[in-house]
């Protein structure tokens, strides 16, 4: 069930800021 948190709270944040490259390297 987690595994789905962090997917659906990882598509918000994409969602919300779309430029943060680096945050998206950091989440990954």
């Amino acid at each position: 069930m987690q595994h789905v948190f962090w997917l659906t709270t990882y598509f918000i944040i994409n969602k919300i800021s779309k430029n943060s490259f680096i945050l998206r390297i950091v989440v990954y």
